[in-house]
């Protein structure tokens, strides 16, 4: 997922240039492969749908409010619990996603590349750095709300 906001010079693009960081949300990049089905139903409390269904390739406006701040911070809890007692929060969202994620673990064995991890491998440190990640990323989208830079973001399949 990338932050994009007006004027956003070539170096700030560069900065989110990060691989598979998962702890980048301060530049304006956030990661949640798709094997990452807790993280990824976490994200969906926050984007919706329409987010995720964007085929333009280009970032979507999104407005960083104090409202939306608030359901970040009760979803990071829905989340830590989830990572705690290692049980996947039931929603409609995790549901696609984990179908999601198994048809691509498919392919990926049948193409010969092995197994891939599951973010149920992450341990609890992990979850702690990827969280605060995510508390980056809205920060720096509130930032550029707060300064009249119209934020987007854009999610990359």
């Amino acid at each position: 997922m990338y932050l994009n906001w007006e004027g956003k010079t070539e170096k700030d693009k560069e900065k989110q240039l990060t691989g598979y960081s998962i702890d980048s949300g301060d530049t304006g990049y956030l990661r949640a492969s798709i094997g990452m089905v807790r993280e990824n139903t976490f994200l969906r409390a926050l984007f919706p749908e329409k987010y995720w269904n964007n085929k333009t390739g280009k970032p979507m406006r999104y407005e960083f409010t104090e409202d939306k701040y608030r359901t970040l911070i009760k979803a990071g809890v829905v989340y830590l619990i989830s990572v705690l007692t290692r049980k996947e929060v039931e929603t409609n969202a995790a549901r696609k996603q984990a179908e999601a994620g198994e048809k691509i673990f498919k392919m990926l064995k049948n193409v010969g590349i092995g197994e891939a991890v599951k973010s149920t491998d992450l341990d609890f440190r992990h979850a702690i750095m990827w969280l605060n990640s995510v508390w980056s990323f809205f920060e720096l989208g509130m930032e550029k709300e707060n300064s009249g830079l119209k934020p987007g973001i854009y999610i990359s399949w």
